[in-house]
């Protein structure tokens, strides 16, 4: 549909640009900036900012938040231009723009650093007296938790987690390192973590140089933590590395060789790894964790501090304090649930087999396979069964003219159906029968 417009409305349309709401769908591109100026606040503890003046291609644009990262004594800030969206008319203009942004100190030391915002730097000093915030700590809660697709690692002595394709086997080597590959091959990931002692990636990127002086280098972060990224290395396997330094440990990632499903790799683990003071591994059920009995399932188990049983009509549910877990309860999706399968007699562990797989098939599930469910002192318990549609896995138990039955949700499990929650993991194996 067209509107009729008079002659004064034509005259300004010329300067009026229609912006389509695919606009929106533009990647970001730098903010053009002309100065900046750096200040100190006199505070406690430290603040800093930056006042930046630079100009927007229409008045349609906005600065995005900024982007910081810290290598060395270099603060880099990346200033992008936030796209118009919806339909909008903007006026093809240049606007000029002046912001003052905070400048995060956390972490750092007294002394004199250089700013770069987009390009142009200015000095920042940080007196020997200043108070200057601490740097975030992360925890082992904050390590990303695995699905279907994703599998999740952790090292607790070494201080990281992460996740990485499903596809791919991780464990750790004789000399601590732990290696992503693909089944079968060299191809993989590889990350080793060792002291700092006082070294920087400055340090990282000249032991680099003197091995590979024409390599490239790019700054980034990783884990919220500054790093150091190489362009691909030359040699007879062409790979690529980065390094990182994190709660005084020094980590190198080194990927080879270079193709597309190591790219796959090495984007999953570098968005993924999440950083730790270095620990021992606890125990998931806790110090205070109690046993639980079912009478009626001729079971019993430990309950971490904080989880809770639910009686349902039919079922137990176990309920998790971890909120994420806790949210499942809304569904009938329990972390764990218990219940009974009647009429499902075996004389043995072989004939529990054979029974669960025909009560599965009569409900349409096929393909299934089986591994024998051990309690805490490894002995036969019952049989676990893996490749059900609606649960991660289904652990039948003999009891009496019936079978004890424990299933996983399938949220909490990978593509190996490994349980990703270890609270819910130790619970299943601490489950052992009454009267033993």
């Amino acid at each position: 549909m067209f509107y009729r417009i008079n002659s004064l409305i034509l005259g300004l349309a010329a300067l009026l640009l229609f912006v389509p709401s695919a606009f929106a769908q533009l990647p970001p591109q730098e903010a053009e900036v002309n100065s900046i100026s750096v200040s100190v606040l006199d505070s406690t503890p430290a603040q800093a900012t930056v006042t930046v003046r630079g100009s927007l291609p229409n008045p349609c644009y906005t600065v995005a938040p900024p982007e910081q990262t810290v290598q060395g004594q270099t603060i880099s800030i990346s200033l992008k231009l936030q796209p118009p969206t919806g339909r909008r008319m903007c006026a093809q203009v240049i606007r000029p723009f002046e912001q003052t942004f905070s400048i995060d100190l956390a972490g750092l030391t007294p002394g004199t650093y250089t700013v770069i915002v987009n390009g142009l730097s200015a000095a920042l000093t940080l007196g020997e007296g200043a108070a200057i915030p601490e740097a975030p700590v992360s925890s082992v809660g904050d390590c990303p938790r695995g699905d279907r697709a994703n599998s999740a690692f952790r090292d607790w002595e070494g201080g990281f987690c992460l996740l990485y394709p499903a596809a791919y086997d991780a464990q750790q080597t004789e000399n601590g390192a732990t290696l992503i590959s693909l089944p079968g091959t060299s191809a993989g990931l590889t990350i080793t973590g060792e002291p700092a002692d006082g070294r920087t990636l400055d340090d990282a990127q000249a032991g680099l140089l003197a091995a590979y002086p024409d390599a490239t280098f790019a700054a980034g972060e990783i884990g919220g933590m500054a790093a150091l990224f190489t362009g691909d290395l030359p040699g007879e396997t062409p790979r690529r590395q980065a390094f990182v330094i994190a709660f005084d440990r020094l980590f190198t990632l080194t990927a080879q060789p270079v193709t597309a499903e190591i790219e796959t790799l090495w984007s999953a683990v570098i968005e993924s790894l999440t950083f730790f003071p270095p620990t021992t591994r606890p125990d998931p059920l806790g110090a205070n964790a109690t046993e639980q009995a079912f009478d009626d399932l001729g079971i019993a188990l430990m309950l971490p501090e904080g989880w809770r049983v639910l009686r349902q009509p039919n079922l137990y549910g176990l309920l998790s304090p971890d909120p994420s877990l806790a949210a499942l309860a809304v569904g009938q999706d329990f972390p764990l649930a218990l219940g009974t399968l009647e009429n499902l007699t075996a004389d043995d562990f072989e004939t529990l087999v054979t029974a669960g797989l025909e009560r599965f098939a009569r409900q349409g599930e096929t393909g299934l396979t089986t591994e024998p469910a051990l309690d805490a002192d490894g002995r036969q318990i019952g049989v676990r069964f893996f490749g059900l549609s609606r649960v991660c896995s289904a652990t039948l138990i003999p009891f009496g003219d019936r079978a004890t039955i424990i299933t996983v949700s399938p949220l909490l499990c990978d593509a190996d159906h490994a349980i990703t929650d270890e609270a819910t993991a130790a619970i299943l194996a601490s489950v052992r029968l009454l009267g033993e």
